[in-house]
């Protein structure tokens, strides 16, 4: 075994991989990263002007709607008082307090 040679072939390799460690270091620090990203497919997404007017007219005539049928919404809210007095999750804080003895 040439211990000597085998040694050279090392010392040649690291030479080797340090150049291209110092080119993936140059294109890291340079913000380019090499080969392009994919873009995550999550996230926001936008309404065009067709779809939000789409969007517009069907909130209108479900608001439109919601005015007309009765006893739904704010009324039976003011008639109980600010609260639905029946329902335990919708009373009021002052109603569940009790006074101090």
């Amino acid at each position: 075994m040439n211990v000597l040679g085998a040694i050279r072939q090392l010392q040649l390799e690291r030479d080797r991989l340090t150049a291209v460690i110092a080119e993936l270091e140059a294109l890291a620090d340079s913000g380019d990263g090499g080969a392009p990203t994919r873009h995550s497919t999550r996230g926001r997404k936008f309404m065009g002007e067709a779809e939000r007017r789409e969007v517009s007219a069907r909130m209108k005539r479900y608001w439109a709607r919601r005015r007309r049928a009765p006893g739904v919404g704010s009324e039976l809210i003011l008639q109980a008082g600010g609260a639905d007095a029946t329902h335990p999750r919708t009373q009021t804080l002052t109603s569940t307090i009790k006074p101090r003895q």
